[in-house]
């Protein structure tokens, strides 16, 4: 994307079905997604900053009822 580390332009090239991407703030504790998480910081970037730059190359598929972004209010 436009802003934020190589290594994630990685990581969503390699992404395939029923993997799952997290997008954070810096409180999250991401190691306890498991061992095999892939940890990648964007620090001085917002949540909404680095998903906007994520959807403008990975978009989301239009025909489905649920987009798969699950968001907390």
């Amino acid at each position: 994307p436009p802003r934020g580390p190589p290594e994630l332009l990685k990581v969503l090239a390699e992404m395939g079905h029923s993997d799952r991407l997290v997008i954070s703030d810096g409180n999250f504790p991401a190691e306890s997604m498991g061992k095999d998480a892939i940890v990648i910081r964007c620090d001085g970037h917002g949540v909404p900053e680095i998903l906007d730059a994520i959807l403008q190359v990975f978009p989301l598929d239009s025909y489905v009822e649920h987009d798969g972004i699950d968001k907390l209010d």
